[in-house]
């Protein structure tokens, strides 16, 4: 008996997509619905809005910017080290490489031999791999997220016989080291139209951790927030044309010692300034110049028509810079808004729960934009700050984007202070996307990364699978706005360094001339009074 070969096996369905942070959601949802016996023991099917292939790319994009971001700062050294039987007792180490599991795409190995240019490997299914000093060459010493040792001059510096390594296939069938990175990351991806979630994944391993940061992650956004203050400001008459000063500020606040300095993340300043260019070069006192005008109180209201929750919004001129708290997909929530024209959508991943007779007893009717969804913001507020956006992405902090090849992305990066957190909200009329990188534990991801070096990689790599074959849609403006052009103040006749901009036709630049006609135009003394009240 002991000799027979054991071919027992669990009888379950297999695993066809890696999608565990969606399927822990649907689990939930369904005990939900059901009761948990019935959920876990009644044989329902619960089909979601995932595709498939989008998942996929979402997995594998997250996974390789996390792998090589620790790359960029260090090895922190094996996962452990045992002692090497001399006479290759390959069983008790297959039995301890076993017990470990794989994580990302990350497989444990025993290191057997080095020498100083290669290393042999026993992997986990008991075959033999090699491991080059090329592909370890990365693996200078881990100091702090800003500082790292001199580089290896030998494999044999980095390993030794006995160390339990991690180890990720290249394309060519080479093995690269690697270690499970202590930085954290979320991506998620929607349908604009109806708020249907396309990809989901909260994190570089569930088998690691269940926490799901895509959903469950009160984090601030950093200046990836900056569009709905800006949103807020052009429905009190502000324009993209706009002249605001971005030079130094100092606010006294009562019962405070220290007054509060707000500086921008390059510490210099431009002086007037339009508030395209602002939003374009990211520039934090412009913002909160802009919500001093409009004000907090009204700023706040305004803003939850994106879906954010009250609690979450700072009752303060910070909020300018992105001290609200938001999970990625509540981002994703808000900058549908812009997406699909200004309408509310939200957010599902559930499309039916079907019972074991195959009648469907759960299917969701989801909202859809344009036909029974809330209009949040006005649509011509949404087509300005898209082409606002898409400014960003063409020469402004997300400029990598532009490697896709598409004029129909926008979007906006955000990095925190001290490099805390980073993201990218990006989208183009079909999907929106958000990634965000960060420590569980908050802490600098390192002085030179921001979000448009470490978040937005991984919205680049997702996109290119995600809107390949998907045409460009023209981006037409909604009636109700103007096009006109207007010299360096923003608000006067054309002269040298005229810009064309697009406004609202209740708030036109004082003179203008339309550049489709040439004919000139300007506000009435009504349209005067109505910008005072609202000032």
């Amino acid at each position: 008996a002991v000799s027979t070969p054991e071919v027992a096996r669990i009888h379950e369905l297999p695993i066809e997509l890696e999608a565990p942070y969606i399927a822990e959601m649907a689990r939930l949802a369904a005990e939900q619905q059901l009761g948990s016996e019935q959920a876990l023991t009644g044989g329902y099917s619960v089909y979601t809005s995932v595709d498939s292939s989008l998942q996929l790319a979402a997995n594998n994009s997250l996974r390789q910017t996390l792998v090589d971001y620790e790359e960029r700062h260090g090895y922190r050294g094996p996962e452990a080290h045992v002692e090497i039987d001399a006479d290759g007792g390959d069983e008790a180490a297959l039995r301890m490489l076993r017990g470990l599991s794989a994580s990302g795409g990350l497989l444990p190995a025993l290191v057997t031999q080095v020498s100083a240019e290669q290393a042999e490997l026993l992997l986990q299914d008991g075959s033999q791999g090699t491991l080059a000093f090329a592909e370890a060459q990365w693996a200078r010493h881990h100091v702090s997220p800003d500082e790292r040792g001199p580089a290896p001059k030998t494999l044999s510096e980095v390993l030794k016989p006995g160390d339990v390594i991690r180890v990720r296939a290249l394309a060519d069938g080479k093995w690269r080291l690697a270690q499970i990175p202590s930085v954290q990351g979320a991506l998620v991806a929607l349908d604009p139209e109806n708020g249907g979630i396309r990809a989901l994944v909260g994190g570089f391993s569930f088998g690691r951790s269940k926490f799901n940061r895509a959903t469950q992650s009160e984090r601030n956004p950093g200046s990836s927030f900056k569009p709905f203050v800006y949103s807020a400001a052009f429905e009190k008459g502000f324009t993209p044309a706009s002249i605001v000063n971005d030079a130094p500020i100092v606010f006294e606040i009562p019962g405070v010692e220290k007054a509060w300095r707000p500086q921008n993340d390059n510490e210099t300043f431009s002086g007037p300034i339009r508030l395209r260019e602002a939003m374009v070069r990211s520039k934090n006192l412009v913002s909160i110049r802009v919500l001093d005008a409009i004000g907090v109180s009204y700023a706040r209201e305004y803003i939850q028509r994106f879906g954010f929750d009250p609690k979450r919004l700072p009752e303060n001129l910070s909020i300018a810079l992105g001290t609200a708290s938001a999970p990625p997909l509540t981002m994703a929530r808000g900058y549908a808004v812009f997406a699909n024209g200004g309408y509310r959508v939200k957010p599902y991943f559930i499309k039916k729960i079907v019972d074991p007779k195959g009648t469907v007893i759960f299917e969701e009717s989801p909202v859809v934009a344009g036909k029974d969804a809330e209009q949040a913001i006005d649509p011509r507020n949404a087509f300005i700050m898209t082409t606002m956006l898409r400014d960003v992405v063409r020469a402004g902090t997300a400029a990598k984007a532009m490697a896709l090849g598409r004029g129909d992305l926008a979007g906006k990066t955000g990095t925190t202070n001290d490099s805390v957190d980073a993201w990218f909200a990006g989208f183009n009329q079909s999907l929106v996307g958000v990634a965000w990188v960060g420590f569980d534990q908050p802490k600098s991801l390192g002085e030179r990364e921001t979000g448009g070096g470490v978040a937005l990689p991984i919205w680049i790599n997702y996109m290119k699978t995600a809107l390949k074959g998907v045409p460009e849609i023209p981006l037409k403006p909604p009636g109700g706005v103007v096009s006109a052009t207007v010299s360096g103040d923003g608000e006067g006749l054309v002269d040298t360094g005229a810009v064309s901009d697009w406004f609202y036709s209740e708030f036109p630049p004082r003179r203008f001339v339309d550049p489709l006609t040439g004919n000139e135009g300007g506000r009435s003394k009504q349209d005067e009074e109505v910008r005072q009240q609202l000032f």
